[in-house]
């Protein structure tokens, strides 16, 4: 490294590298928006079969419909004569028109006004114009192998266009005419063939790879500019310290009793050093804001989702670099700072809430949990370095979410016992842990575990090393205990003192929601497909005192609120026939409309990304409650609406987990739902997801040797949100990973995916059984 700044020829190595990475980002982004163009095409040509096939099917169930025969729809000759006309009262004579000849007339038609032209073929035609061409000819042999479609775009002589074509099959109502062709229902009769122009399609495509390759410009003159003006301010520095370190070196060798002055000289280069990276600080921060900047703004104009997804990546990677920037920064900061390290007072809980803020929405990300647990003897307000410690708890706990995949990541907050005002952090997490021979190296600056886990998770190496440095300087000590492939247990303590006058807060280790306020006579309307989730709930409202009126979709729940009056509704959002928001919007117009008063809806759902909560309030809801549900959150939500005040969260710490008598199984969050339904009331709930469980799993086993993603995402769907609720997390996580495959169209591993669902079925069937007290079946 040292050589590549020093020697301006190796300057072109982080160019090229820069370049062949841009170049390869243009390319891939211009190969998939030739895809997306193909695909906009494929929709219109999908459009158009599909509504000229509708009509077919229209007339071939009329037997063919009859209009008055003029030059332009003479008799069709292919029809007997003695069904084929019709003379009415007053004399006009009608003529029948069956689905093949009235595609024809429809095709010369679209020919005449417009540029879409149709074409009606088969491999038997009966008319000589309707034999395919080779592209058709192509495109029915590959309807009779299976194939569901064929589009193409062709260029010929400078005149773009698209191709499209679609079996049609032989329905019922066809047999009329074509049985006597040999011809059963359901056969491949022929095809209908549409072209049409693609000079719409292929402008939107190239104005798009002009955008990107503008925004691919622009990112590489951008990064040249930083690399080129970091090179040459570190060939300075460098250059700088050389000189100096030659000097030093003379000086000692000639005078010893120059010693000091030697001494001085090196802290000039220090300081230089310092100055180079309060200047770098500056140059480089001014260019990265103007980025996120500009894209922030670009972000908020009238994008396209594609021009959407392109800003947002800019954004992340921008934030990326900013990221790495702050560890260097972070790390020459606190060689010499003390602004931040002095006591102040502040508070504990806003100061945990806000250092785990970016953790937790990296964790939800990725499906961890993030608990936090504080002993009772802790105080409220403490006075210690408050922004030292935000970096160190914001530094572990990033770690342990970058490193642990599945699981759980956990703050822990005490006093130590053996020293009075001295505090314990502990942050445990379940990731890849650390090989016992590297725990002594790990606090080291630039140090990371091997190139691996540098490639797959990022990082400068500085994290770590800044933690013990101000750790130390806080007058505390730092360590670690970690097992390869279980997890890691980062600690440190830190004096610090109660701020007078501030009492300890006494916190008790479980809070069960109080019943007595909310009022029993509450009309809640539970609107939810899913009979499992049907029983939790309304077990949960059972259990609070109150009842509720069911309904299994959103058509359902509409009517019902036009007959009755409620005082909340509790909203599923993925619901057959209609969905929660759909339902949602129209009740918000109906109340508009009428003028009546606004009804609060809570959605309760399944999704719990990021953003989901967001789409939820835009549909016009008022609340939103991620599953599986809790007691203490429901008591709180229902408090808050139907009693008009607000009701303060409770931070609860969470049962230990029992893996070792049901490994399959969550005992916690079981434990959870039996506590807030009691025994009889899990018991119900229990007995109904295994009476709906097996026919689930037929039904998704059916719809992958079907090849039908939408059937199998439909059946899986439902046993995500019940099975996590019981416990049963590993099985939830496997039909999740179903449901989200499938939900993009894929079926690619569901064989596999489906077979250790039914395993872990298996598991948990028998588990259940146990927990419910019914004698062990396969389930």
């Amino acid at each position: 490294m040292k050589e590549i700044v020093l020697h301006r020829r190796y300057w072109a190595i982080p160019f090229l590298l820069w370049t062949l990475l841009l170049t390869g980002s243009y390319l891939w982004n211009e190969r998939n928006l030739e895809q997306h163009g193909l695909d906009l095409a494929l929709n219109r040509g999908r459009f158009v079969f599909q509504f000229v096939e509708t009509m077919r099917h229209w007339n071939a169930l009329h037997g063919g419909v009859f209009v008055p025969m003029t030059p332009d729809s003479p008799p069709n000759p292919y029809l007997d004569a003695n069904i084929r006309e019709l003379t009415c009262r007053d004399g006009v004579v009608l003529t029948r028109v069956n689905p093949a000849y009235m595609t024809r007339q429809v095709a010369e038609l679209a020919l005449r006004t417009g540029a879409l032209m149709m074409h009606l073929t088969s491999l038997k035609p009966l008319r000589p114009e309707n034999r395919a061409d080779p592209w058709e000819e192509t495109a029915l042999r590959s309807f009779e192998a299976g194939a569901r479609e064929r589009i193409e775009f062709l260029q010929d002589e400078g005149n773009p266009r698209y191709r499209y074509m679609a079996p049609l099959p032989t329905r019922k109502a066809c047999l009329q005419c074509h049985a006597k062709q040999g011809y059963h229902e359901g056969d491949v009769r022929g095809g209908l063939s549409l072209t049409f122009p693609a000079d719409e399609i292929r402008k939107a495509v190239v104005n798009q790879q002009k955008i990107v390759l503008y925004y691919h410009v622009a990112a590489w003159v951008a990064l040249s500019v930083l690399f080129l003006m970091l090179l040459k301010q570190m060939r300075l520095t460098l250059l700088h310290l050389q000189t100096e370190n030659v000097r030093q070196e003379q000086l000692v060798a000639e005078r010893t009793s120059e010693l000091q002055r030697a001494k001085e000289h090196a802290e000039v280069g220090n300081r230089a050093k310092s100055e180079f990276l309060s200047v770098m600080s500056h140059e480089i921060r001014t260019p990265m804001n103007a980025i996120l900047g500009f894209s922030d703004l670009l972000a908020d104009s009238d994008l396209t989702v594609q021009q959407q997804e392109w800003v947002q990546g800019v954004m992340t990677a921008s934030a990326g670099l900013v990221e790495l920037i702050n560890d260097m920064l972070g790390w020459s900061w606190s060689s010499s700072a003390v602004e931040g390290l002095e006591g102040t007072v502040f508070q504990l809980a806003q100061l945990l809430e806000e250092s785990t803020a970016n953790a937790r929405t990296r964790a939800d990300a990725k499906g961890l949990r993030l608990e936090l647990e504080i002993a009772a003897t802790v105080p409220e307000y403490l006075h210690g370095a408050e922004k030292g410690l935000r970096l160190v708890l914001r530094n572990l706990l990033g770690n342990a979410v970058k490193f642990t995949e599945r699981g759980t990541v956990r703050l822990r907050v005490s006093v130590n016992p053996e020293q009075e005002g001295l505090f314990r952090f502990e942050v445990e997490d379940t990731g890849i842990g650390i090989p016992r021979d590297r725990l002594t190296e790990i606090f080291d600056p630039f140090v990371q575990l091997d190139s691996s886990h540098s490639r797959r998770f990022g990082g400068t190496g500085l994290g770590l090393a800044l933690c013990r440095r101000l750790v130390e300087r806080m007058g505390g000590e730092i360590g670690v205990e970690s097992q390869a492939g279980v997890g890691s247990r980062f600690f440190f303590t830190v004096p610090m003192r109660a701020a007078e006058g501030d009492a300890e807060l006494e916190r008790p280790q479980t809070v069960m929601p109080e019943t007595g306020d909310l009022p029993a006579d509450a009309r809640i309307l539970l609107v939810e497909d899913d009979p499992v989730n049907r029983k939790v709930v309304s077990g949960m409202l059972k259990r609070l005192g109150l009842d509720c009126e069911i309904a299994e979709n959103g058509a359902l729940a509409l009517e019902k609120l036009r007959s009755a009056s409620f005082d909340l509704v509790l909203m599923d959002c993925q619901m057959p026939v209609m969905d929660g928001f759909t339902a949602c919007r129209h009740l918000r117009e109906r109340e508009r409309e009428q003028g009546l008063k606004r009804l609060p809806v809570v959605a309760v759902t399944a999704y719990a990304m990021q953003g989901d909560k967001e789409r939820c309030l835009s549909a016009g809801m008022d609340d939103y409650m991620a599953k599986p549900l809790s007691l203490a959150g429901l008591e709180a939500t229902l408090a808050r609406w139907l009693l008009g005040r607000p009701v303060p969260e409770t931070t609860l710490v969470p049962e230990p987990v029992v893996e070792e008598e049901f490994p399959s199984m969550d005992m916690r969050l079981f434990g959870q739902l039996r506590d807030a339904l009691g025994v009889e009331g899990v018991r119900e709930v229990i007995l109904v997801f295994l009476q709906i469980l097996p026919e689930r799993l037929q039904a998704i086993r059916e719809g992958v040797a079907a090849r039908d993603p939408g059937r199998v995402h439909r059946e899986t769907h439902p046993l995500k949100s019940p099975s996590r609720q019981l416990g049963a997390t590993r099985f939830s996580e496997l039909a999740t990973e179903l449901d989200t495959l499938t939900r993009n169209g894929s079926l690619e591993g569901t064989t596999e995916l489906v077979g250790r669902l039914d395993e872990e079925a298996g598991r948990i069937g028998s588990i259940l059984r146990s927990l419910a007290g019914e004698e062990q079946s396969t389930p």
